[in-house]
């Protein structure tokens, strides 16, 4: 017997324990996200040490993002560590890059998941310290935190949109 429902996107017919499970990827944070969307603190992106790229053009930093691209070069594999929600670089994230909200992010994240385009969410990290220690430790990681959060810390400050490390809007090189 045939069924008059039709999915009306391929989201609609994913299975509901993908659904359930990727939706429990992100984390609680007590930070609020400001009303108008606009994040008044600066954001800058960062590397593991190990990348050899100085700066990204914000098309290409969005398209890593929106998991569009994911190799820095042939047989390096980039991965994008995503800000905790409520924070203020998730909030950046999603005005200047996502230029969407939550449910969207959430949405694209799934609908690459059940075409087979990634394997795994991206990871979420709880905080800011946190989010460095990781990209230091790891390989070909990146990463959204605020500017005043990277001072000491042992990762790479990638410039972006023309701008470089220690250039105007941009913190000096450690």
């Amino acid at each position: 017997m045939r069924s008059w429902f039709r999915p009306r996107s391929r989201f609609d017919a994913v299975p509901a324990a993908l659904v359930a499970g990727a939706l429990c990827l992100t984390p609680v944070s007590a930070n609020t996200v400001p009303r108008d969307g606009i994040v008044e603190e600066e954001i800058v992106v960062v590397v593991s040490p190990n990348v050899l790229v100085d700066s990204l053009p914000m098309a290409e930093l969005r398209r890593m993002f929106m998991l569009e691209r994911r190799f820095w070069k042939p047989g390096q594999p980039a991965t994008v560590i995503y800000p905790a929600p409520g924070s203020a670089a998730r909030a950046w994230l999603l005005h200047n890059l996502v230029r969407g909200d939550e449910p969207q992010l959430r949405r694209m994240v799934l609908e690459k998941m059940y075409r087979g385009e990634i394997d795994l969410a991206p990871k979420v990290v709880a905080d800011d310290e946190e989010t460095l220690a990781f990209v230091a430790s790891g390989k070909g990681l990146l990463a959204l935190v605020p500017a005043s959060a990277v001072k000491g810390a042992a990762v790479k400050t990638l410039g972006t949109i023309g701008r470089h490390p220690g250039g105007p809007g941009q913190p000096a090189p450690e």
